[in-house]
């Protein structure tokens, strides 16, 4: 009987931790600067792990705290990123294709440094770890990740005519939606001029 017991004081344990690490979803928005919207969005991708639902939902502490301390991406890094997520998805598709090109752009950027820049031995590890490894980089919102992408040996993977649709889309997203300008209604023309107010009676 004592393992049965022991196990489940250490389930209490654990859960009563757990209770407390819990926060709602308007703690989550103060610690991410956000709105409760975006954190349910978060939720809904993924990006936070939600329990419960509707008015009732939490989220981690530990957890919010980790994605609040995470770089901002730059809007060039945002772009940077959209881009990749295509790339990514060539990967999928054609994995050997796509990872041949990546590892001839290396070798050109070695030839091309006259000292070996660390990125170029870091994107040969990940390429070498496969396609998996390689589409958690290229999607990835993490310090590292971002460098990464800045020094891309997936130039010339996409097509110009896909560049230049997938940064159309970007630039759409991005554009900020301008909420429409109230309209006052004209006045009506009054005809015959003033009109006599009748008093009241008596």
């Amino acid at each position: 009987m004592r393992p049965i017991v022991f196990a489940f004081l250490a389930f209490l344990m654990h859960h009563g931790r757990m209770e407390k690490d819990l926060i709602r979803t308007g703690e989550a928005a103060r610690i991410l600067g956000a709105s409760r919207q975006h954190v349910v969005d978060l939720c809904t991708r993924g990006v936070l792990r939600a329990y419960g639902s509707g008015v009732h939902r939490r989220l981690r502490r530990t957890e919010v705290t980790a994605l609040a301390g995470q770089p901002r991406l730059t809007r060039q890094a945002r772009q940077s990123l959209w881009l990749h997520r295509l790339v990514a998805a060539h990967l999928a598709s054609a994995p050997d294709r796509a990872i041949a090109k990546a590892r001839r752009n290396l070798r050109v950027m070695r030839a091309v440094h006259e000292v070996r820049p660390p990125w170029v031995d870091r994107w040969e590890r990940i390429l070498a770890a496969g396609p998996e490894e390689i589409m958690r980089v290229l999607g990835a919102e993490t310090a590292e990740a971002i460098e990464l992408r800045q020094n891309s040996p997936f130039a010339g993977v996409l097509s110009e005519r896909e560049r230049s649709a997938a940064l159309r889309a970007f630039r759409a997203v991005e554009r900020p939606v301008q909420p429409p300008s109230p309209r006052i209604a004209p006045r009506a023309a009054v005809r015959g001029g003033p009109r006599r107010r009748e008093s009241a009676p008596t």
